[in-house]
C-alpha cells in the first residue's frame, strides 16, 4: 500500500521513497494487534522478583554463616570436656588431691551439660549440631563410678589422729547435702579444734546408716563431706590444699544399723588430722 506509515517515517527521516515489493499475493495475514497489549512491556527482573532474590542469597548466606558457627561452637564444647576426662582419666588414682581437683571440673561440667538437658541447649550450639547425650552420658559415668581410695597413713606412735565427729542430723537435712541454717554452730566449735600444719591433711569422711541403696548412701556421703569441706575453705584461711574428702557411705558403720540410735550413730561426718608428708604445704 502506497504511503503507508513505514514510507512515510523513511521519507521523513531520509527524504527517500521506498519502493513497495510485489508479494504476489492479497493474502498477506494481518498481524495479531489484539494480541500487542499482552506482550511484556520490559524485560528482565521486575523490583519485587529482584527484592525476593536479594532476600533469598542473604537468607542463604546467614544460614550458612550460622550452621559455621554452630559447628565451631560445638567443637570447642567437645574438645573442651573430652580432655577434662582425658585429664581425670590420666592421674593416677594414689594421686587422691590431682584427682578430686579435675573430679571437681567433670562436677562443672556435669551441671552445665545437665542444664542443656533440662532447659535446652543456647542458640550457639543448636542448629541441630548439638551433639548432646553423647557427651553428657560419659562425664555423668566417670563422676558416677569413681570411688575415692582409702586413705593409708602410716600412723606412728607420736603421730596420733585427731577426730572431731559431727552427727549429721544436726548438720543436713533427711536425705540433702545442703547445711541447714543452724549449722553454723556445730562447725565453728569443730573448727576452732582444727588447726592447719604442714604435714597434716584435714580429711573430712561422710558416712551414712544402712538405709537405702548402697550407691546412692556413697553419694550422697560424698556430698555432706565436700559441703563441709566448702564452709570451711570459705569461713578460714586455709588453704585448699589442706583438705581431702572422703564418702564411704554405709560402709564402715560406727554402731549397729538395726536400732534407730545405732543408725542416728552412723549418719555423721568425721573431721580427722591425719599425717601426710606432702599436704598443706602452704601453711607457714
Amino acid at each position: 500500500m502506497d504511503n503507508n506509515l513505514w514510507q512515510l517515517w523513511i521519507t521523513a527521516r531520509t527524504g527517500l521513497t521506498p519502493d513497495i515489493a510485489d508479494t504476489g499475493t492479497d493474502d498477506a495475514l494481518p498481524f495479531p494487534d489484539a494480541l500487542l497489549r499482552r506482550l511484556p512491556r520490559q524485560s528482565g527482573f521486575t523490583p519485587l522478583r529482584r527484592a525476593c532474590v536479594t532476600m533469598l542469597g542473604v537468607t542463604t548466606v546467614a544460614g550458612i554463616a550460622a550452621l559455621c558457627l554452630s559447628a565451631t561452637a560445638n567443637r570447642q564444647l567437645l574438645r573442651q570436656v573430652g580432655d577434662d576426662l582425658h585429664r581425670f582419666y590420666a592421674v593416677p588414682v594414689e594421686e587422691f588431691i590431682t584427682k578430686a581437683r579435675h573430679l571437681s571440673v567433670l562436677k562443672d561440667d556435669a551441671t552445665m551439660l545437665d542444664g542443656y538437658y533440662r532447659e535446652g541447649e543456647p542458640l550457639r550450639l543448636g542448629l541441630g549440631l548439638y551433639p548432646g547425650e553423647r557427651i553428657r552420658q560419659p562425664v555423668l559415668r566417670a563422676i558416677r563410678d569413681w570411688r575415692p581410695p582409702e586413705q593409708k597413713m602410716e600412723v606412728t606412735a607420736s603421730l596420733q589422729v585427731q577426730t572431731v565427729r559431727l552427727d549429721s542430723m544436726s548438720l543436713f537435712d533427711v536425705g540433702q547435702a545442703r547445711l541447714k541454717d543452724g549449722s553454723t554452730k556445730v562447725l565453728v566449735d569443730a573448727l576452732v579444734n582444727i588447726r592447719a600444719k604442714p604435714g597434716w591433711l584435714i580429711l573430712v569422711a561422710g558416712y551414712t546408716d544402712a538405709t537405702g541403696d548402697e550407691k546412692s548412701n556413697q553419694q550422697l556421703s560424698l556430698r555432706r563431706a565436700e559441703a563441709v569441706r566448702n564452709w570451711m575453705l570459705q569461713t578460714s584461711d586455709i588453704p585448699a590444699t589442706c583438705f581431702a574428702v572422703q564418702g564411704l557411705g554405709e560402709s564402715q558403720p560406727a554402731a549397729t544399723n538395726d536400732t534407730p540410735q545405732g543408725r542416728a550413730v552412723n549418719r555423721r561426718v568425721e573431721i580427722s588430722l591425719v599425717p601426710r608428708s606432702d599436704a598443706c604445704q602452704d601453711v607457714k
